[in-house]
């Protein structure tokens, strides 16, 4: 049996939400967005993206421009990027039987620099890059290339779009509290457990994978 798990990275493996807010900020003192405050993240993350673009005055044009500007600038502070406390042990502690992947929007680059000073290189492939709102194609075509059955695929993010991808993809999908986006709008995409602390993730991999 061939069981995979696809993580993403950016705000559910990595604790990268301080380095994207400094990214946002120093666009947005040549763009004039408004500045994101603690309480006012507390609130964008209650909603969607498209939401939280309008609430910037960001264009739907900027975002190629603005997603290119924060992969260099990641890569520029890779060694400053953190996993969440429990996510390399989680990972290690996971079967050599089940593959492990990442699937990110992140640079290649950056995850693997990230995965190295974790000791993770060689336990964790990094997959190609999707589009910012098609991982679920990724998805499929690791399933076609690995011939896994669906059942046996978790997919874990922090944002809808990562749930959405799992449920198009027809997998399981599991999302964590600690990233991009609220529990509620996570579990109204339906995620199949939504967890809020790393033990609680392994549980519900557990729980997953032995129905």
């Amino acid at each position: 049996m061939k069981r995979a798990i696809i993580f993403d990275f950016d705000g559910t493996i990595a604790d990268t939400v301080p380095i994207m807010l400094d990214i946002y900020h120093k666009k947005a003192e040549t763009k004039g967005w408004p500045v994101i405050t603690p309480t006012t993240l507390v609130e964008l993350k209650k909603g969607s993206i498209k939401q939280a673009m309008r609430w910037a005055g960001v264009k739907f044009w900027q975002i190629p421009g603005l997603l290119s500007m924060g992969r260099s600038y990641m890569k520029e502070r890779a060694n400053d990027i953190q996993m969440f406390d429990g996510i390399p042990q989680l990972m290690k502690d996971i079967p050599a039987s089940t593959d492990l992947y990442v699937l990110s929007n992140n640079d290649s680059t950056t995850i693997e620099q990230v995965l190295i000073a974790n000791g993770l290189n060689n336990k964790v492939r990094v997959l190609p890059r999707p589009s910012l709102f098609n991982k679920d194609k990724s998805i499929k075509r690791l399933l076609k290339l690995n011939k896994y059955f669906n059942k046996d695929v978790i997919m874990v993010g922090d944002e809808v779009r990562d749930i959405e991808a799992g449920r198009k993809a027809k997998i399981h999908s599991v999302g964590v509290s600690w990233g991009l986006q609220d529990k509620s709008l996570l579990k109204k995409a339906k995620a199949d457990e939504v967890c809020d602390s790393v033990g609680e993730l392994n549980i519900a991999i557990e729980r997953i994978f032995s129905n």
